[in-house]
């Protein structure tokens, strides 16, 4: 949570100087082009997927296959420009094809090796993650947001 709210005031600092107009007191702040509404959408969506992606460490990901993963967004973007009307070359189809496929090798790649390496069962991981479940304070918590209730 910590390193998503850092990311969020670096990104609004970087951003403050193309905002500020001296001409505009008590704030300083230029006019905006587009209503803030719009606005908000971007935030949120940047928000959510950072804090979703700073969540992801706690599933024992190794950091190049999370790099990884999140590369692998492009089909989902052709998908949606395709439901939307885009047209796309046969390049760019193969293309995003190529890497898909790589991404979803180097994820079952990385998750053979873990099993490998550490000697690892499903069915006692699993045992393993219902016994904790079972011994777990009974408050819940919502770690990407670091909200509890």
């Amino acid at each position: 949570m910590l390193l998503t709210f850092v990311q969020f005031v670096f990104v609004a600092i970087i951003g403050l100087p193309g905002q500020l107009d001296r001409t505009r007191p008590p704030f300083f702040l230029k006019a905006n082009k587009v209503p803030i509404r719009r606005w908000l959408v971007n935030i949120v969506l940047f928000f959510s997927i950072n804090s979703l992606n700073n969540h992801a460490f706690s599933y024992d990901i190794s950091v190049p296959v999370h790099i990884i993963l999140r590369s692998g967004g492009s089909i989902t973007t052709m998908i949606a420009g395709s439901l939307y009307g885009k047209r796309y070359s046969r390049i760019q189809i193969v293309a995003v094809l190529l890497l898909t496929f790589g991404v979803i090798t180097a994820a079952v790649s990385d998750s053979q090796s873990k099993v490998r390496r550490f000697g690892l069962d499903v069915r006692k991981t699993r045992a393993n993650q219902e016994c904790r479940a079972r011994q777990a304070p009974k408050h819940r918590k919502a770690p990407a947001l670091g909200l509890a209730w």
